[in-house]
């Protein structure tokens, strides 16, 4: 674990932007409720 592999940065952005997708269709959703 101390080294870190070379697609460690692209994993990070790529995880990050899953994280935005699920957050934005949560907000979608609540959105919809009338929340």
């Amino acid at each position: 674990m101390t080294e870190h592999p070379p697609r460690w940065g692209a994993f990070a952005v790529a995880y990050g932007a899953v994280v935005l997708l699920v957050f934005t269709a949560f907000a979608v959703l609540l959105a919809r409720c009338g929340v």
